[in-house]
């Protein structure tokens, strides 16, 4: 089974297959007017080779135009039979023709499909790569962000420990300082309430 025939088969199957014929016709249309156009191209140059011939067989032409004169009524009498069987012709065509611009268009509409698919399977893995490369960028900076915090918290830690000891050592020495004063204190009342009781006795 042919590509065409299997799209043919599938559009008439379908509930856009009104809508696959239109695309069909258009595409016909255009390959058809693309082709016609190289050919009225061809054509004109072949017309205008054909006109300049005449020019020259002006002459001829005019001898023989009494006889062509006499054979249209003989054209004349077999135009209507001409005219039904290319109407008849005309009429076949189009009702295989309408299957043929249906597959023709399902086959054009399914190509523009798979065009945008890949084209949007593309777009996706770009996006994915900018949101992964995003990611990453976000994560370096939260990294560094958490060592730098990390830092300033062991520094803030290490200060702190220092200001304590050096505060400890700071408080112990006066501490020494108030209780030396302290017994000395104690060590003159004792003596003084020794001299008193010897004096007494």
């Amino acid at each position: 089974m042919t590509n065409l025939t299997k799209n043919r088969k599938e559009a008439l199957q379908s509930d856009f297959a009104p809508l696959y014929a239109v695309a069909g016709l258009a595409d016909a249309a255009y390959l058809s007017l693309r082709g016609s156009i190289t050919a009225t191209l061809a054509d004109l140059q072949a017309r205008q080779a054909k006109l300049e011939e005449r020019a020259r067989g002006t002459r001829t032409l005019v001898e023989n135009l009494p006889a062509q004169a006499r054979g249209l009524p003989e054209q004349l009498r077999q135009l209507p039979e001409l005219a039904k069987e290319r109407l008849a012709e005309a009429q076949k065509q189009a009702s295989s023709g309408y299957a043929d611009y249906a597959g023709r268009g399902k086959g054009a509409v399914d190509g523009a499909l798979v065009s945008v698919r890949k084209y949007q399977a593309r777009s996706t893995s770009r996006a994915s790569g900018l949101v992964d490369d995003v990611v990453d960028t976000v994560a370096d900076r939260i990294d560094d962000t958490t060592a730098q915090v990390r830092t300033a918290t062991h520094t803030a830690r290490t200060a702190s420990g220092t200001a304590r000891t050096t505060a400890a050592r700071r408080a112990g020495g006066a501490t020494t300082a108030a209780g030396r004063a302290a017994t000395k204190k104690a060590a003159a009342k004792t003596a003084t309430a020794r001299t008193a009781t010897v004096k007494k006795a």
